[in-house]
């Protein structure tokens, strides 16, 4: 009736919580193995305290220093974390959040196994939340999941997206999108902000792409980089979308380039490089088939043609060693298309 546990416990603690969970600890400074044990620590110094209270009231001294003290200090990390660049910033913070999804369980899970019937105080249980094994846990990772995930990380990167635009420096984006929003894609496991964000990724990703044209009219730089920002959405995005934006924004400058390029006859493979590209998107399921086959007939072969042409014309001295190299050159040739 005291709320000992709940209020009294946390407040005659508060000094210690705070120095060790406010004062002293920096989230994003810290190892992810330093952060656990900073909180570890802090929960197992009101441990002793707690040995004479039921397993409710543990629980809820438990879940009022989550909610006091370490969930709003990695909310704070987080929206003071910069993820306008490709640094590591955003995976740190993926990391962390990971780390605080494990330790809620690691902590409850010596509740959960006692069939404790527990109130969700927090409100953050979905309504057909019934299986009362797991209820502690659920209570705190929803918690975890509501505090960071919904009211910080997805404002945030909702904010981000509004004002992205790609930053070039020495022919390459800095900032691509993929390195901000991708790695929170696992975490962002709810249909209601998963789908609108994508769809924004989805406008951004092809204005990039638009950029890219403008800013890098040299063809194998633009493929180099344009490859580069939609190849870490394959699998995220819709396959139709990704050959949509491959056909609209990469397709007319490889053919192009492919057509300029003379194919040769020589032991190199430098004649290659721009007919790897297109074979490499087409097995990465970016380029569908009535794009690959356009290019492949219109561009490709008609270039491999030219070139045996113009080949035969310097080997037609020696009937049977060219009859020979003739076979072996087109056999290199037909098997490697084919690969």
């Amino acid at each position: 009736s005291f709320h000992f546990a709940e209020s009294i416990l946390p407040s005659l603690l508060d000094p210690m919580l705070h120095r060790e969970l406010v004062e002293k600890w920096h989230p994003l400074s810290f190892t992810i193995e330093d952060s656990q044990r900073v909180i570890q620590g802090a929960i197992d110094a009101i441990l002793p305290a707690l040995s004479m209270e039921s397993l409710q009231e543990q629980f809820k001294a438990i879940q009022s220093i989550w909610a006091k003290y370490i969930l709003p200090r990695v909310q704070k990390s987080f929206e003071d974390s910069d993820w306008s660049q490709d640094d590591g910033s955003v995976d740190q913070c993926v990391s962390l959040y990971e780390l605080l999804r494990n330790l809620a369980i690691q902590m409850t899970q010596p509740l959960s196994v006692s069939k404790i019937k527990l109130e969700d105080s927090q409100h953050v249980l979905p309504a057909n939340e019934v299986d009362e094994e797991s209820q502690a846990t659920s209570i705190l990772k929803s918690m975890v999941h509501k505090s960071l995930i919904l009211n910080t990380v997805h404002p945030k990167l909702l904010g981000l997206m509004s004002g992205w635009k790609p930053k070039f420096e020495n022919s390459s984006v800095m900032n691509p999108l993929h390195a901000m929003v991708l790695p929170w894609i696992p975490h962002l496991d709810h249909q209601g902000i998963l789908q609108p964000l994508l769809q924004d990724c989805r406008t951004k990703l092809r204005g990039c792409l638009s950029s890219l044209q403008k800013k890098m009219p040299e063809d194998r730089v633009f493929l180099h980089q344009a490859i580069r920002v939609i190849r870490p959405w394959r699998g995220v995005l819709k396959a139709r979308y990704m050959e949509e934006m491959v056909s609209s924004y990469i397709m007319p400058k490889l053919a192009r380039a492919i057509s300029k390029k003379r194919l040769g006859l020589s032991d190199t493979r430098e004649d290659w490089t721009l007919v790897d590209i297109l074979l490499e998107l087409y097995e990465d399921r970016l380029l569908s088939d009535s794009d690959f086959l356009s290019v492949v007939e219109g561009e490709v072969l008609s270039q491999w043609c030219n070139a045996f042409y113009d080949w035969t014309q310097d080997h037609t001295k020696d009937p049977l060693s060219f009859q020979k190299l003739l076979a072996n050159k087109y056999s290199t040739w037909r098997n490697y298309l084919m690969e």
